[in-house]
């Protein structure tokens, strides 16, 4: 039989004898009120330590109803939740991914959940089940405030999704007032299981600030008038990522938005390039924009707000080149540079680039990028040429304020040795003062990119300067990230 958590013996909390009330001393029922605020696990960290009543109090109601980030079905763990309305309120952010899915660690809650049907054939066949409470869980979460949904690819799972259809769990969705953060991708069928309901009458998030969706789905010309519907009952949208398939939003004004993130899904003709051409031109706010491939004709004066842009610059033609305001932070380029993206990145508008990613980087244009981009703090060059050493370093170290240096031009050029790699590590860093991070040779695939040397200077007792490095995974990814991740 399931128990009921017991909250701790409170008892002698009130003693006389102690000299002084304090937190500790309100109800157990006003304790767990006010813990159910912390939305940060290292605050509720810090209290769990203060001592062993702080501790009782936030482990495990607390510490596990925070993140349910999982990609595997636990229809035990989703009955559970659905059964303690008290439990799933605390959670702050839900994440049901796809089984390969590896770019953040699986989070969820376990110690005060029964055990479920290890079979999983078993599973599949109360697969219904688990989505209905699914679907009363989100209704007990009014805490929530991130939502992310991947679609498996099981096909047995996917008919048994259609039969119950997420629908249901959007309508869910729409009764909480916090929820900020939506994704929503795969081969979603966004139907509800009542024949009575339309598809318009299960929106209702007025809150979103941060929206991506992905998927086929959203490319139907059906969609269109629903999501421009759907995203106008959000008038603080500072995030959106969405495929160039959907034109209808071309007239839409979204006065908070700031990041604009488009993708080609299935093929987008000249009239979905000219309708998103029009939009961009309507928010000259975006600070953050990215688009491959770039079929959007950007406006002839520039984004004057933007600071971080993914595309491929060589069809900007005369985008920005006359804007005299530096502005731009991050510019990732996706194709080797030829004269046009070479005028862009000399233009003022580039003048206090920080960091720049390039797919290709010819030698003969090295030196002279370091003296166009003096400030430059992050260079990645995912292909580049075998360069002896002393040359390769002699480059870098024209970066002054070089911190993080990506992909494998160092490691090409010491044959990917580790013993000549920590040579290199020790000439580099004393040559670039400012260098804490390099691109390993190892690729960690469940995060889909390399690991990291992370450099770490100390001072020692005697006053001198000592230098360590270790490896270490690549960080978790945003799905709410423009540059997908690239500048981490």
């Amino acid at each position: 039989m399931f128990s009921y958590y017991e909250y701790p013996d409170t008892s002698d909390w009130n003693n006389p004898s102690r000299s002084n009330k304090n937190f500790l001393s309100l109800p157990a029922e006003v304790l767990d009120q006010i813990i159910s605020e912390l939305d940060l696990r290292s605050d509720l960290t810090s209290l769990a330590l203060a001592n062993r009543t702080c501790y009782h109090l936030v482990v495990p109601r607390h510490s596990e109803y925070r993140v349910i980030r999982t990609r595997h079905r636990l229809a035990a763990m989703w009955g559970h939740l659905a059964r303690r309305s008290d439990l799933a309120r605390n959670v702050r952010k839900v994440h049901c991914c796809s089984k390969d899915n590896h770019t953040t660690p699986d989070q969820y809650p376990s110690s005060l959940v029964p055990q479920g049907p290890s079979n999983p054939q078993q599973e599949l066949h109360l697969e219904l089940t688990r989505l209905s409470n699914i679907c009363i869980a989100l209704r007990h979460m009014t805490h929530l405030q991130e939502f992310i949904w991947e679609n498996p690819d099981d096909q047995q799972l996917s008919s048994s999704l259609s039969a119950c259809n997420e629908g249901d769990i959007l309508e869910s969705l729409g009764e909480s007032t916090r929820l900020t953060h939506l994704s929503l991708s795969g081969a979603m069928r966004l139907r509800p299981s009542s024949p009575a309901r339309q598809l318009e009458q299960i929106w209702n998030m007025k809150h979103l600030r941060y929206v991506c969706l992905r998927g086929e789905v959203w490319g139907l010309p059906s969609m269109g008038g629903i999501v421009q519907e759907f995203l106008m009952q959000s008038p603080l949208l500072e995030f959106l990522e969405v495929p160039l398939e959907i034109t209808s939003l071309a007239d839409s004004l979204f006065p908070s938005l700031k990041k604009l993130r488009l993708f080609l899904q299935s093929g987008a003709g000249s009239s979905s390039a000219k309708s998103w051409s029009t939009f961009v031109a309507n928010h000259l706010a975006l600070e953050e924009f990215s688009c491959t491939p770039l079929l959007v004709n950007l406006p002839a004066d520039g984004l004057p707000l933007l600071k971080c842009f993914q595309t491929d610059i060589n069809s900007l033609g005369e985008f920005g080149t006359a804007h005299n305001t530096p502005s731009l932070d991050s510019i990732d380029a996706t194709l080797p540079l030829n004269s046009l993206g070479e005028k862009f990145l000399k233009s003022g508008n580039c003048s206090n680039l920080r960091r720049l990613c390039l797919r290709t980087w010819p030698t003969t244009a090295f030196l002279r990028f370091t003296k166009v981009f003096p400030n430059l703090t992050w260079l990645s060059v995912e292909q580049c040429p075998v360069m002896q050493l002393d040359n390769l370093l002699c480059y870098l170290s024209q970066f002054r304020y070089l911190e993080v240096f990506r992909g494998h031009a160092i490691w090409k050029s010491v044959d990917y040795n580790d013993d000549r790699m920590h040579l290199a590590i020790v000439k580099l860093v004393q040559m670039c003062l400012n260098l804490r991070e390099l691109d390993h040779r190892t690729y960690y695939a469940k995060r889909r990119a390399y690991k990291r040397i992370v450099i770490t200077r100390e001072e020692q007792e005697d006053g001198s300067l000592g230098v360590t490095y270790e490896v270490r995974k690549p960080p978790p990814r945003s799905c709410f990230d423009t540059a997908g991740g690239i500048f981490d």
